[in-house]
């Protein structure tokens, strides 16, 4: 599980549906959520969640509807027969993606290569820092 330290700078709610807008170093990340907590509010202090699977990646950031966008620096990548687990260091920490391994060498990716972390933004969760 990636665990982001971030604030959130805002809450937009219309019906059941919550967005909300996350800063972490300089990087704004957004987060759809039905459930909003009464003590979460803007300003607080959270943890944006996220598992490995919902972190796809990308050597490019152009043409996509996945608004988090995190470019980074592949640090590790670990092949195995079906998955590869691929760390990627960012200004908000380390990220960790769980990808086919069919798509590593699709993509061709190699530790050093700068790469795009695209998570969804429903596939976020966070909790009270």
């Amino acid at each position: 599980m990636n665990k982001i330290k971030a604030k959130i700078t805002s809450i937009k709610t219309k019906d059941s549906i919550n967005l909300v807008k996350l800063e972490s170093n300089n990087i704004t990340l957004s987060l759809l959520t039905l459930d909003l907590p009464n003590n979460i509010k803007e300003n607080s202090e959270v943890i944006a969640l996220f598992k490995e699977s919902e972190v796809a990646i990308s050597k490019s950031e152009n043409d996509i509807s996945i608004s988090n966008r995190i470019q980074g620096e592949i640090i590790e990548i670990n092949n195995g027969e079906i998955v590869t687990m691929i760390k990627i260091k960012t200004l908000m920490g380390n990220i960790d993606s769980m990808i086919t391994t069919d798509s590593t060498f699709r993509l061709n990716l190699k530790v050093n290569d700068e790469v795009f972390a695209l998570i969804k933004s429903n596939e976020m969760s966070m909790e009270l820092k």
